[in-house]
């Protein structure tokens, strides 16, 4: 009987070494795919959150913002919208109602200069010969097809999120801003945030550096400035850029972990400098917006100015051993104050109160009387 015969099936070695770099990239690349899909869902999971009980989502995230900046009772909170009513029986002082008067000012000067922007944005999209829009659509299906279609739909859509940020959902019907003022504190902050727009943290000890209408104008102006330009989303992409890119790398660790050790700690000190120049930008963005709203709200940016300066001296009074306050570490998440004052005073040269015609009407002038002297 004859035996059945074996047939042997010769692989090809090039065959073999292409499929091992396959199954190599489809390795690697599932990495970053995996920590995108990670943080979608979370992202996901939150708006549902928010859907479904947003009072309680929103008041979950104050007490976490809070306890980031050291707060540990809400009674060390107080709580004030634009018209001056407080969620605490505590009455607005008038150095808050000061400060307030203030920021509806910036706040305004913010929804106008957004919607210019806007709205500039939308006319060059629509003079575009390359777009290829129907002619019978709404103004609300042409702002979505703008946002979409044209070359021009980034710079749209960072103007639209900034109006929605300023305004709430309806620009008919703005929603009121919040003043969150952190009684307990001895760092002198100010700070927004997208997750809870339309607020403004304000610490007591704040009100010690800026002292005059001018001042916050310029303190307020920056602050918003942060919310108009989107930097907070814009910190959070690059982190998960980041991570992600440290995940991958650990991955391909070809000594199988002898390694990770020394990569982990390069990789951090890499994250962290890439982190801080990217936030160092962001304050010199908003150090120039900050400026251009404190003087469309018509108040004295030279003046005003002068915080920075305060901020300066403060910050040599804390330290006065080291070199921080006048020279930049690859650590610094802000630019040193006296950089910034030199920038912001010889700005306020060109960008002040007086390039703006409607800041000499009657009315400016009688807003900026009630500013400067609050009434008791």
């Amino acid at each position: 009987m004859t035996p059945p015969t074996t047939t042997l099936v010769h692989t090809n070695p090039r065959t073999r070494v292409n499929w091992h770099r396959w199954g190599r990239v489809l390795r690697y690349t599932r990495i970053p795919v995996l920590v995108v899909s990670v943080y979608g869902i979370g992202y996901q999971q939150g708006i549902m959150d928010t859907t479904r009980t947003p009072l309680a989502m929103q008041q979950g995230l104050l007490l976490t913002i809070l306890k980031s900046v050291g707060v540990t009772h809400e009674q060390h909170v107080q709580i004030l919208d634009s018209s001056s009513s407080s969620s605490s029986s505590k009455p607005a002082t008038p150095e808050q109602r000061m400060v307030m008067a203030v920021g509806q000012q910036i706040v305004q000067a913010a929804r106008v200069y957004v919607q210019e922007q806007l709205q500039h944005a939308l006319q060059q999209a629509a003079r575009d010969p390359t777009a290829e829009m129907p002619s019978d659509m709404t103004s609300q299906q042409q702002l979505e097809y703008f946002m979409t279609q044209s070359k021009y739909a980034e710079t749209i859509q960072l103007w639209y999120q900034a109006q929605l940020r300023l305004n709430g959902e309806s620009s008919d019907h703005p929603s009121p801003w919040s003043y969150v003022w952190i009684q307990h504190s001895n760092i002198p902050n100010a700070f927004v945030t997208e997750i809870l727009p339309r607020r403004l943290f304000i610490t007591k000890a704040m009100g010690q550096i800026a002292t005059t209408p001018d001042e916050w104008a310029v303190v307020l102006g920056h602050e918003i400035s942060h919310l108009i330009l989107g930097h907070n989303s814009q910190t959070n992409q690059l982190e998960v850029f980041l991570k992600t890119v440290e995940v991958l790398l650990l991955s391909m660790d070809p000594t199988e972990g002898v390694m990770t050790l020394f990569v982990v700690g390069a990789l951090a000190a890499v994250h962290r400098g890439l982190a801080a120049a990217y936030s160092r930008e962001h304050e010199r963005q908003a150090d120039e917006l900050g400026l251009t709203l404190a003087a469309r709200a018509c108040f004295d940016t030279a003046r005003g100015v002068e915080v920075m300066h305060k901020m300066h001296q403060h910050s040599v009074s804390a330290a006065p051993s080291t070199m921080q306050s006048s020279t930049i570490s690859l650590w610094d998440t802000h630019p040193p104050s006296l950089e910034r004052y030199q920038q912001l005073q010889r700005a306020s040269q060109t960008e002040h109160a007086a390039r703006y015609t409607h800041c000499h009407t009657i009315t400016q002038r009688f807003l900026r009387a009630i500013t400067r002297n609050p009434v008791e």
